[in-house]
């Protein structure tokens, strides 16, 4: 006791029995003072002298009760599952949850309550108990003191082993009321705003450990979610008689959204309730009844809430046009109130109308954009033209008809065209001639694009950035007896083709470098994704173990066409090309592209 004060009387008894009666005693028991089990054998030494050989079991115990626990976690999971998977009614899942939690705990009491906006008022719906009042209807959680409605407001899971202690003479007699000594609550908050409630409670003092307090956390999410979708299936399945032919037939999309208020009554979310199949062809959102749409889009913009609660607020249809940013998309919305029985309920009509806008816009602006449109795109043709790769004569003389002649032609009535909005005509003659230049100009973007893939090898069509890289080592093996390496990260990918084939040949005429000039007979090709000025590139690496050279002395000299070429290209796009070489060390050369388009195709 000198050295342990404190130590539980259970020790001293067992080892004084030992002296007593001359027989040895194995056991173990828990030292609170020190906070440790202990494993011991104790002998008897003669007159008042025991031998005692111990040893600290402290990991063994806990893990021991750890594993336990967790045997009853796995069994409790496994029971409330069973037990609510053949349920499809709300209120049947809350009362099968809160009964086989209840029975879990061996509890006084159970119970799940919804909340009211004002995140006071809940209203008890579900209720196990055992030799306690009921709790079920109307209740406000102030009354049971000010710091247990704000802490739940907080989203946080309050527990008590003892609610005695502190309490006022008002909160003492609400918790006496209903039988409450202690209790673990925790809290269901969605969209910022504090909803449900489930609770335990234990007629007599009870300290909760922080597994029991874990269990109660995940069950009340796992009932939430339960609960939420029977409901939404109840719904769907309530109105399918009605709207399945309507919903089946029709392009608009279709649903029924419930708004979602902060405890300001502020709108900051909705809910999709119901929902046709042409919603998701219109939104790309699947699986949605049940979900938010900021599940779908995080940074929804609050002007989408304010215009759909002003409906539920003036009972007046509405109708606008809008963008949602986190889409990309715009919609052409109708938005009707379901009346007031309906609740924070109502329908909505769209139409995906991104591509309509995006041309409206294009022909508002094209009198001021459509010269640099063609400058831009006659810089894709010759990017594109500088790309083709040696073919048969005849075949080059095919495109050098084609270039000379034909593309001209197009770029021709092109300019014609240009000249004819330049006097400012009106009417539908802006829109007509319009098309005419979109057509014409689309005409000879298809003609070169054309023209370079079908110069270029099949395999640059691969969708595998890896797939090409090895096909170009294996072509450097063939042809040039050189062993290259290939190492892929992160899956990079190329997606304009146009730029596939502008890599490849950088890549081809620096494995070249290397045959002709580096000495060297190995070479590593790597590859992966990067960021750069805000936009996704693909890095190609190629690194040989030749002689290299000291790259300041030869600045300003000519570095061969094909390099210098494949340098200028890869400017014009946007891509970068750098050597780092030095006496002795070899060379490595890195190209990186554009990984997405550098223009939109159009049909």
């Amino acid at each position: 006791r000198e050295s342990i004060p404190g130590v539980e009387d259970v020790w001293v008894d067992t080892i004084g029995l030992v002296g007593e009666s001359g027989q040895s005693a194995r056991f173990e028991d828990y030292a609170a003072p020190i906070d440790r089990w202990i494993a011991a054998h104790a002998y008897p030494q003669g007159g008042d002298r025991v031998a005692v050989l111990f040893s600290d079991v402290t990991a063994r115990k806990r893990s021991e009760a750890a594993l336990r626990e967790s045997a009853e976690r796995a069994t409790f999971r496994t029971a409330l599952a069973d037990a609510v998977r053949p349920l499809t009614d709300s209120a049947d899942i809350q009362a099968t949850v809160t009964r086989v939690l209840g029975e879990h705990f061996g509890a006084s009491r159970a119970y799940y309550a919804e909340v009211d906006a004002d995140a006071d008022h809940v209203r008890v719906v579900a209720e196990y108990r055992d030799g306690v009042p009921s709790a079920a209807g109307a209740r406000t959680l102030s009354d049971y003191g000010a710091h247990v409605a704000a802490g739940y407001r907080a989203g946080q899971t309050l527990t008590m082993d003892d609610v005695e202690p502190g309490l006022t003479p008002d909160e003492r007699a609400a918790y006496a009321a209903l039988g409450v000594r202690a209790f673990v609550g925790a809290p269901v908050v969605k969209g910022g705003r504090l909803v449900g409630l489930l609770g335990v409670n234990q007629a007599t003092p009870r300290a909760w450990t922080p597994d029991e307090v874990t269990l109660v956390e995940e069950t009340a999410e796992r009932m939430w979610t339960a609960t939420e979708r029977a409901r939404a299936e109840t719904a769907l399945r309530a109105s399918e008689a009605r709207y399945r032919t309507l919903f089946e037939s029709m392009d608009e999309g279709f649903c029924v959204i419930e708004m979602v208020h902060d405890a300001s009554g502020t709108p900051v979310d909705y809910r999709y309730v119901e929902v046709n199949p042409a919603f998701e062809t219109q939104t790309g959102f699947r699986d949605a009844v049940g979900q938010t749409v900021r599940a779908f889009i995080p940074d929804h913009e609050p002007r989408w809430f304010e215009a759909y609660d002003r409906v539920l607020t003036t009972g007046e249809p509405t109708r606008f046009v809008d963008e949602a940013t986190g889409l990309g998309r715009w919609f052409d919305v109708y938005a009707i109130p379901l009346g007031p029985d309906a609740g924070p309920r109502l329908a909505v009509l769209f139409t995906d109308v991104t591509a309509r806008r995006r041309s409206e816009d294009e022909i508002r602006a094209l009198n001021a954009t459509l010269e640099a449109r063609v400058a831009d795109r006659t810089r894709e043709v010759r990017t594109l033209a500088a790309r083709l790769t040696v073919a048969e004569q005849a075949e080059r003389q095919r495109i050098a008809h084609v270039l000379h002649d034909d593309l001209p032609q197009h770029l021709y009535g092109l300019s014609m065209v240009l000249a004819l909005l330049g006097r400012s005509p009106t009417g539908d003659r802006v829109g007509t001639l319009a098309e005419q230049a979109t057509a014409m100009l689309d005409g000879a973007i298809l003609m070169a694009r054309t023209l370079a893939t079908e110069l270029s090898p099949a395999i640059l069509q691969a969708e595998r950035l890896a797939d090409v890289l090895e096909w170009v080592a294996d072509e450097q093996r063939r042809t040039h007896g050189l062993a290259v390496e290939v190492d892929v990260r992160d899956d990079p990918r190329v997606d304009d083709p146009a730029l596939r084939i502008l890599l490849y040949q950088g890549l081809r005429e620096v494995l070249f470098n290397v045959v002709k000039h580096s000495g060297g007979g190995r070479a590593r090709l790597a590859a992966w994704s990067d960021r750069r000025d805000g936009g996704a590139v693909t890095v190609v690496r190629v690194e040989d173990d030749g002689g290299g050279f000291d790259v300041a002395a030869r600045a300003g000299r000519p570095a061969g066409f094909g390099l210098v070429g494949i340098r200028e290209r890869l400017a014009l796009v946007g891509g970068r090309f750098e050597i780092d070489s030095a006496p002795g060390r070899g060379t490595r050369v890195t190209l990186s592209v554009p990984s997405e388009p550098l223009v939109p195709d159009f049909p």
